[in-house]
Order: structure tokens, then C-alpha cells, then sequence
């Protein structure tokens, strides 16, 4: 039986949730190796990757983390190679010898590319040489608007083919306009000789972050609430207004992070009277004593920053979601939706 590879059409399309909810659902012995990481932590002079944490946690593996995705520094392999060519043999020879570790006490395996499909290409770790070298079966997830999901699956199909590897299938992801992918993305795809093998729904709980991850990407110091740090956030706030502008918003929405000023101790104490999951306060200037206890109070994590509010929340942009051991709720409803909503039996079938 082929072992198979998850890839995608764009980044943080959803081959993790895909990927572990093939394995959830599963009555087999599973495996995950990630050979090129995109989502690094550097701990304690350990380098992994989050994703190979996650499957290693929740499936209960005995590789260490930093085993399950070999390769952490692209720029630095991208310079190895630019000095040596033949560096690619030795990558080439390391992926194949780590991935027969890795399968050898396992019923099936799922590969997991990073980001996109050629990302890794100059290396030798796109998803069509990992697919070669490895005698894998691939499948993509594909996610946004409906001409958007058809044009970069049928590229993906196509950059595929070029290593003489058939793409075996596409799984939609956070689909919100159900009535356009059935109406024209999965008529259109399966007209081009892509197998449609699931569509999953938008799932809120899914999309959104928690409050740790905005400390950690921020690098904030956090100053009040600590036991809130696992609430949701569902929208951000600039609190860059005057507080009557504000009022009216700060009060129709909940689980909210409001980014404002350190000394805006108006909008503070506003947003501490609603529904916010935090307050990230700019400029290095520290609040009030009594904000601080009353944030603490509430449960409400409070953080500073030494960036200016504009550019706070061009860093929260860049923030997305995580899945992590801890993240019962998610995991569960993971194997839900993927059980529900993918045909399993095509994806491990002979």
C-alpha cells in the first residue's frame, strides 16, 4: 500500500487538520514525517516543527520532534547548495533513509509538504520530489474563493504531472459558499480528471487564535491576566478613536482583542467592560495601576508592546491560528469534520 502525501494550493489552506484527522479517524497504526519544516520553534537549543509537535503529542509517537521534519533552515540549504550543487544527493539520500525509519513499524504514513506544492523546489523538497522519492499517492487541500480553488488545483495537477505523479484527489477546505463549490468548482474539477474527496466546512473555532499566540508572536510583556490566556479572539479593535465612537463597537461584539495606546486609559476601562479577550497596549507606556488591577480582576490579559498601535496591528495580521495538544475542543472537532465530510476509504484504500 502506498503511503500518502498532503499538500496544498497555498499556505495555511489546512493539510495539518487535514492530515491529523485522517490519522484520528483511523483504526491503523499511523505515522507523520514532515520533511521540510515551515513552522519553526527554537527551544532550549532544540529546532523542530510545530506541526511534528502536534502529531507526535496527539498520536502519541516516539520520534523526537526534531526527527519528524529533518529539514528547519531552507535558507541556509538554499546557501549550501549555491556553494556545492551536490548537496542535493546528501538531501535527497536523508529524506529517503529518515522516511524508511520512520514507516518501517507503521501500517501507513502521511507525508506532509510545506506550505504549497513547489515550495522547496530549488532543494529538491517541493511536493513533487517528495512524492518521487518516496513512491507516495498525493492528494491536495484547497481553500478560497471558487475560481481561485479551481485554477490553483489545476496548477497543482499540472506541476504534479511534471514529475509523472498523478495528483489523486483534492479535499476543499473552509468553504463558506457551499452552493458555488458544488455548483461550479466540483463540477469544473471533476470535468479535468481531479477527484473531489471532500469539502469541508468554515469552522469558527478552527480559524480562530488564542490569546498565548498573540503574546508569543508579539514578543509582549504580558502585564495582568495570565488565566486568560486561552481565551478565543474572534475580532480585532484599533481603539485609535474617541471613546463615543468607540462605545457602540466595543459593545456589539465579543471576544475581541482592542489594540490602543498605553496611556488611552478611556478606552481601556471601556473595553474591560464588554466582552474583550485582551488588550495590547502600545508605545512602551505602561497603564495605570488601577487598569492593570482591574484587567487582572476580570481575567483579561493585558500586554505591552514598544511598537506603535499602526504598526501592533500589522504584526497581528500576520498571526494565525494554531492547533496545539491542549486544544481539545479542536482536535475533536478535526476528526468530526473530517469523518463526516472525506471519503477515508479512497484515501487509504489499496
Amino acid at each position: 500500500m502506498k503511503n500518502l502525501l498532503v499538500s496544498s494550493t497555498k499556505k495555511n489552506a489546512g493539510k495539518t487538520v487535514l492530515g491529523l484527522g485522517i490519522c484520528l479517524n483511523s483504526k491503523r497504526d499511523m505515522g507523520y514525517f514532515k520533511p521540510l519544516s515551515d513552522k519553526i520553534v527554537v527551544k532550549k537549543e532544540r529546532i523542530y516543527d510545530e506541526d511534528s509537535q502536534l502529531f507526535k503529542n496527539v498520536l502519541g509517537l516516539k520520534e523526537k520532534e526534531e526527527d519528524i521534519s529533518i529539514f528547519h533552515d531552507y535558507t541556509g540549504i538554499l546557501r549550501e547548495i549555491a556553494k556545492d550543487p551536490n548537496k542535493k544527493e546528501e538531501i535527497k539520500k536523508k529524506l529517503k533513509e529518515r522516511f524508511e525509519a520512520i514507516k518501517k513499524d507503521k501500517d501507513f504514513v502521511i507525508v506532509e509538504s510545506a506550505q504549497n506544492v513547489s515550495y522547496g523546489l530549488y532543494a529538491g523538497l517541493s511536493a513533487g520530489h517528495i512524492a518521487k522519492e518516496l513512491d507516495l499517492r498525493t492528494i491536495v487541500v484547497a481553500e478560497g474563493s471558487v475560481e481561485n480553488i479551481i485554477d490553483k488545483t489545476v496548477m497543482c495537477k499540472h506541476y504534479l504531472n511534471s514529475f509523472k505523479i498523478d495528483l489523486d484527489g483534492v479535499v476543499i477546505n473552509k468553504v463558506k459558499d457551499k452552493k458555488g463549490v458544488e455548483n461550479i468548482a466540483i463540477p469544473d474539477l471533476e470535468r479535468r480528471g481531479i477527484d473531489v474527496l471532500g469539502v469541508l466546512p468554515y469552522e469558527k473555532v478552527l480559524a480562530g487564535i488564542v490569546v498565548e499566540d498573540v503574546v508569543d508572536m508579539l514578543g509582549a510583556n504580558l502585564l495582568a491576566g495570565e488565566k486568560g490566556l486561552t481565551k478565543r479572539i474572534d475580532k480585532i479593535f484599533i481603539g485609535a478613536m474617541n471613546i463615543e465612537s468607540a462605545l457602540s463597537y466595543l459593545r456589539r461584539y465579543a471576544n475581541k482583542a482592542i489594540i490602543t495606546g498605553g496611556d488611552r486609559i478611556d478606552m481601556q476601562l471601556a473595553a474591560l467592560e464588554t466582552s474583550t479577550s485582551c488588550l495590547i497596549l502600545t508605545g512602551g507606556i505602561y497603564p495605570s495601576p488601577q487598569v492593570v488591577a482591574k484587567a487582572d480582576k476580570l481575567n483579561v490579559p493585558m500586554m505591552l508592546v514598544s511598537a506603535d498601535t499602526f504598526s501592533a496591528s500589522k504584526s497581528f495580521e500576520n498571526i494565525t491560528a494554531k492547533i496545539e495538544v491542549r486544544d481539545k475542543e479542536k482536535i475533536e472537532i478535526i476528526k468530526k469534520i473530517v469523518k463526516e465530510n472525506v471519503d477515508l476509504s479512497k484515501l487509504e484504500s489499496k
